[in-house]
């Protein structure tokens, strides 16, 4: 079995991994007519039993096997250098989140909490690493996008039904009431439908058609998800594909002409899409929602004053890792305790404030100063088409850093890692390519300098 081959189905079976977990409930309720919008009811995700471990399985599997995979493969000087980088990172950062267990300020269970994201970043590195060996032919392309293209069907079948079943009880509209699909939240659907849309961008070489049908369904499930953010995300992506698609089709001047021509219908289209989103999911405005009581941005003040109110030593070590998550939370909660009478462990839709309880600002600098240095390191250099999806990816991430907590979103995160990986790897083909053609185009020259002097010696 090639190793592109097995890369392929480790990559299908976290998507899978994603759908599994409340899959049964999800299809049990169709039978039922207990739809749920927006949330899964506490009491079906109980029922999923040990299958809604099945994405914390998958990426155990992979944290575990992808830094024994790196002795069977030859990787360039560059890669062992980011590969170190990491280590040293994550190792620096999870130090400074002990601090607090070991001074005994925190309780420790929070610590399993705090290994789950940790885990997930690292897994997540694992498939960055790995990336070279996602399918590079048509062919192979094209069947994974036709495995991604059945799990994402199924779930807009899902959520299809859904509709339909409320339509029967009551008056619905497909844009306002959050589906949830086969995932126990509405916006893990959405997260669900980047991560779908993005394989479109990464998997360029498969038929056209069926990227074109699998772009669909991912701005479908955004919309039923009704997350805005997704939606967002995936416009962007679709206009990375069509100026793709139409500048591979047209010479240079035609491709500059596009840009400048599309760039102000794309502004425009853009403002009208917008408010045509915001009216027909029904939540208003992005903004103004935000600013409002229990918004994101109301919320920061509230956090600000929190810190404001902190103990030096909690504001720079934080509270260790694991406070503040949805996991910590939602375990507390199930237990029948209040989760906020532990200082910072408050859900907040941000991952920078999210790691700030929990490693402080000493950490926060470690964490900052790493992830500059990925990124920057990473960059494309030599391909224009490369730098623009690398922006873009850029983009997504800081985005879903504001809006989410992205270290607890598995499937965007390690889509996303797959994707750097995936720009990164087809960046450094394009330097040594070049950097091969043009050794041999010297040693061709010094060639033909030395027949020339050989003839001009004998003449």
């Amino acid at each position: 079995m090639s190793s592109r081959l097995v890369f392929s189905l480790v990559v299908f079976a976290l998507f899978a991994a994603a759908l599994a977990q409340y899959a049964d409930q999800a299809l049990g309720a169709l039978g039922t007519g207990a739809i749920n919008v927006w949330n899964l009811n506490s009491a079906a995700m109980d029922e999923a039993g040990a299958v809604k471990y099945a994405k914390d399985a998958s990426i155990a599997l992979i944290g575990v096997g992808w830094p024994f995979a790196l002795g069977l493969n030859r990787f360039p000087g560059r890669i062992r250098a980011v590969i170190l980088m990491f280590f040293t990172w994550i190792l620096c950062i999870m130090s400074v989140g002990v601090v607090p267990f070991i001074a005994g300020w925190t309780p420790l269970f929070f610590l399993a909490a705090g290994l789950r994201w940790v885990l997930l970043v690292h897994a997540s590195f694992g498939l960055f690493v790995f990336a070279s060996f996602l399918p590079a032919d048509k062919r192979g392309q094209t069947a994974l996008v036709l495995a991604l293209l059945a799990l994402g069907a199924l779930d807009f079948y899902v959520v299809l039904r859904q509709w339909i079943q409320l339509g029967q009880v009551r008056e619905v509209l497909f844009t306002q009431d959050r589906y949830t699909g086969l995932f126990s939240n509405a916006a893990l659907a959405g997260m669900y439908a980047i991560s779908l849309a993005s394989m479109v961008l990464v998997l360029d070489r498969a038929r056209p058609l069926y990227r074109l049908i699998l772009l669909s369904v991912a701005v479908v499930i955004a919309i039923s998800s009704g997350t805005r953010f997704a939606m967002l995300s995936i416009a962007a992506i679709v206009g990375v594909v069509v100026w793709e698609t139409l500048g591979g089709r047209l010479s240079r001047t035609d491709r500059m002409l596009l840009v400048v021509t599309a760039l102000p219908i794309a502004i425009c289209l853009a403002l009208v899409g917008y408010s045509h989103m915001v009216e027909a999911v029904g939540r208003g405005d992005v903004l103004t929602d935000q600013l409002d009581e229990g918004g994101r941005l109301s919320n920061l003040g509230k956090i600000a004053e929190q810190l404001s109110e902190a103990a030096p030593a909690e504001l720079f070590l934080g509270r260790g890792l694991g406070v503040g998550t949805n996991t910590a939370v939602m375990l507390l909660d199930r237990a029948g305790i209040d989760p906020e009478q532990y200082r910072f462990n408050t859900i907040i839709d941000n991952a920078f404030v999210t790691m700030q309880f929990q490693i402080g600002i000493i950490g926060m600098l470690i964490f900052m100063t790493g992830a500059t240095a990925f990124i920057w390191r990473i960059r494309p250099r030599h391909s224009r088409r490369q730098s623009v999806r690398y922006v873009l990816f850029i983009g997504i991430t800081i985005a879903a850093c504001m809006d989410v907590n992205l270290f607890e979103q598995y499937p965007l995160v390690t889509t996303l890692m797959l994707c750097f990986g995936d720009i990164y790897w087809r960046s450094l083909g394009a330097y040594l390519s070049r950097r091969r053609s043009r050794s041999a185009s010297s040693r061709r020259t010094e060639a033909g300098i030395a027949d020339l002097e050989q003839k001009c010696l004998f003449s």
